[in-house]
């Protein structure tokens, strides 16, 4: 089961964080209350489910599961999430290529 989560999670990752916010808010606001000592804690989830979903949703998963997101493991998981999100912002190199 949980790789099934983890699988869906990757297909539709604005879904997955939504579903996080609606039963646990804190899992999902949690990690960038720290960033943001003010009131904009919740300015920072917002984006990423716009423009970065899975690099929010591996963040918040490192910081939930690990305590530290700084920990080589969670480094590499957002990294590789940061990665897909971008490779999906990219798209494919025959788009700019016109003959």
């Amino acid at each position: 089961m949980p790789c099934l989560v983890a699988l869906f999670a990757l297909f539709f990752p604005r879904v997955i964080l939504f579903i996080a916010w609606l039963v646990k808010p804190v899992w999902v606001t949690g990690p960038f209350e720290n960033l943001f000592s003010g009131q904009f804690y919740w300015l920072l989830p917002i984006l990423g489910w716009i423009f970065l979903p899975l690099t929010t949703l591996a963040y918040c998963w490192a910081f939930s599961s690990l305590e530290n997101p700084g920990t080589p493991v969670g480094v590499v998981v957002i990294l590789i999430a940061l990665l897909l999100d971008l490779g999906l912002w990219g798209g494919s190199g025959r788009y700019g290529y016109s003959r």
